[in-house]
């Protein structure tokens, strides 16, 4: 079965029938239109704006005090002092001589018969005034204090900068018609008079319910036999198939009358069927390979 018998609902339409009125009027939609008037509108010309405006940097004089000359030490010469100190100095000693005189106790009597006397002599002085330091020679510093003037020089006052400056928008005015009342549609009766034909409904639109019967059709199925299933069959590796190993399988299955072709050390179709013949003979599974099974059953080693 294609698809299951069902039901489909099918409209049966309404029946009219037509019929000759009289119209003695009918309405007639008439447009009233709009009202406009022409009004002042203030349009923007040019939006507002920003500008960078340049603010250039503000100086002034100013009066400051500065030192003209440090203040420092001044180092007077102190001179000497000296005085005069008077003195008495020995010229010469007192010492003793002999004079004339007359008798005394101490005498001498020279040659021409003179008195001499012993007479001491008293020393002599001189009175000597000399000049003495009194004070030495010495430096005294006394502080000069520093020196000041006032000098005028320019400073900034206000650094370069740019200021953001509001450019106002500009405006401009323009004639615009403005709706003051908006279009309308009037109803009008107007007489008239003629006949016109009128379908009238005798029946309205109905449903009807169709049986829909179901559907078939012929395929083929298949059914499962027999399951798959997986076996390993060990087989001569290309390794063990050299040459001289399929020399000896050519002539085990020439001795055992199944290969009549070359003895070339080939494993062709024509070797590869003689394979197949000697299996089947044998009662070994026949799938296309060359088996260790097989090589055994031919007395050759698979190794």
């Amino acid at each position: 079965m294609v698809k299951e018998a069902s039901e489909r609902v099918e409209i049966v339409p309404p029946v009219f029938k037509a019929e000759k009125v009289r119209v003695t009027s009918e309405e007639v939609q008439e447009v009233v239109p709009a009202v406009y008037e022409t009004v002042k509108e203030r349009i923007v010309v040019k939006p507002a704006t920003t500008r960078l405006e340049y603010v250039p940097a503000v100086f002034e004089d100013v009066e400051e005090r500065v030192m003209v000359k440090p203040a420092s030490k001044k180092a007077i010469e102190v001179p000497a002092v000296y005085e005069d100190v008077t003195e008495k100095k020995l010229v010469r000693a007192a010492y003793t001589t002999w004079k004339p005189g007359t008798a005394t106790s101490i005498q001498r009597v020279n040659e021409k018969g003179e008195i001499f006397c012993l007479v001491e002599v008293p020393a002599e002085y001189q009175t000597v005034t000399n000049r003495v330091l009194k004070t030495p020679a010495t430096t005294r510093y006394e502080e000069v204090p520093a020196e000041y003037g006032t000098v005028k020089r320019t400073v900034l006052k206000t650094p370069e900068t740019t200021r953001s400056v509001e450019v106002p928008a500009e405006y401009a005015e323009r004639d615009v018609a403005k709706m003051v009342k908006p279009a309308t549609t009037v109803t009008k009766v107007v007489p008239v008079d003629y006949e016109r034909e009128v379908m009238t409904q005798v029946q309205p639109a109905t449903e009807k319910r169709v049986a829909v019967p179901a559907e078939y059709e012929t395929v083929d199925q298949q059914v499962l036999v027999s399951p798959g299933k997986q076996y390993c069959t060990q087989v001569l590796c290309d390794v063990n198939a050299t040459e001289a190993k399929i020399t000896e399988i050519q002539k085990a299955l020439q001795t055992a009358g199944f290969y009549s072709g070359p003895i070339d050390g080939n494993l062709g179709a024509d070797t590869m069927a003689a394979v197949a013949a000697f299996q089947t003979a044998k009662g070994l599974a026949s799938d296309g390979y060359l088996t260790v099974e097989t090589v055994t059953a031919l007395g050759i080693s698979p190794q």
